[in-house]
């Protein structure tokens, strides 16, 4: 496998801890204002640093993390993937910001479910996807025991619930969509959550 994309989707993996510290962020601060401060300034320390690197600026550390990490074409815009991430945490969180377990589930899912199915794609993939041919069906699969065993862990939801929100998250992933699935991931995940949680869907 190609060391760049491991380490790659290790790095996105690695955003459930942004989960935990939104989750945190929420019941020390009482409410979604701090953490959503928190989201807005790392969104503008990350433009600002992709800015200063694109402009030429050699920054210590960073520019070693991006030059290791990003993919040849991505390089205009180094950081690409992890400001859409912070775009699609912060987006979740206000759409959903009365109900703290949803946000951190949805970003959870994002997480462990996008990068697994990465993973497991280019490791397994042999059955490709009827509706998208970049997809195959063992990576899906892997996202979502990822993403299941991930809000099984950590989120007070009843399995079948940790099942549909998974579903929905790597389902929504695998469609060839115009929209990055960073953005469409999260905030889908968290409705398909949200109509469980009120009722709407048993």
């Amino acid at each position: 496998m190609d060391r760049l994309e491991l380490r790659r989707q290790l790095i996105h993996a690695s955003g459930v801890a942004v989960a935990l510290a939104v989750k945190w962020g929420y019941h020390r601060f009482g409410g979604w204002m701090a953490p959503a401060a928190a989201l807005t300034a790392a969104l503008a320390l990350g433009y600002g640093f992709s800015y200063l690197h694109r402009m030429g600026a050699h920054l210590p550390i960073l520019t070693e993390v991006i030059l290791s990490s990003e993919r040849e074409h991505d390089r205009d815009f180094p950081g690409r993937g992890a400001l859409r991430f912070f775009t699609g945490a912060l987006l979740v969180l206000l759409i959903f910001r009365s109900d703290i377990e949803i946000v951190a589930a949805a970003i959870v899912v994002l997480a462990l479910g996008d990068s697994a199915s990465t993973l497991g794609g280019l490791a397994f993939g042999r059955h490709r996807l009827p509706h998208n041919g970049k997809k195959s069906f063992e990576g899906s699969l892997s996202g979502f025991v990822a993403a299941f065993l991930g809000l099984a862990l950590i989120a007070p939801f009843p399995l079948s619930l940790s099942a549909a929100a998974s579903l929905t998250g790597v389902a929504v992933e695998s469609l060839p969509l115009e929209i990055d699935d960073n953005i469409t991931v999260p905030i889908s995940t968290g409705f398909v959550i949200w109509l469980f949680k009120a009722g709407i869907i048993i």
